[in-house]
């Protein structure tokens, strides 16, 4: 009974030992970025949204998070409608 209180105990121990090395040692990602599936219906039919003018080039997702402006946070690419994408900075 005791060598499983002692293995329960190492086991417990060594995954917060874990835990607590990954969180020191790995960075928080630098920008937040959200998916949701999503459609837009005017009148009860489904508005296609898949035309390249409501695309939003992928590179937008790679800049920096200061220069994300308000308007460019929320945008559909990849030619995809049900999926918007979402920055925080």
């Amino acid at each position: 009974m005791r060598s499983w209180t002692w293995a329960v105990a190492g086991v417990a121990a060594g995954v917060l030992l874990l835990a607590g090395f990954r969180f020191l040692t790995v960075p928080p990602p630098a920008v937040t970025h959200h998916h949701a599936n999503w459609a837009v219906f005017v009148d009860g039919q489904r508005l296609d949204l898949s035309a390249e003018r409501f695309m939003e080039d992928v590179a937008a997702c790679r800049t920096s998070p200061d220069a994300i402006q308000p308007k460019d946070r929320i945008h559909l690419h990849d030619g995809n409608p049900d999926v918007v994408h979402v920055h925080h900075p």
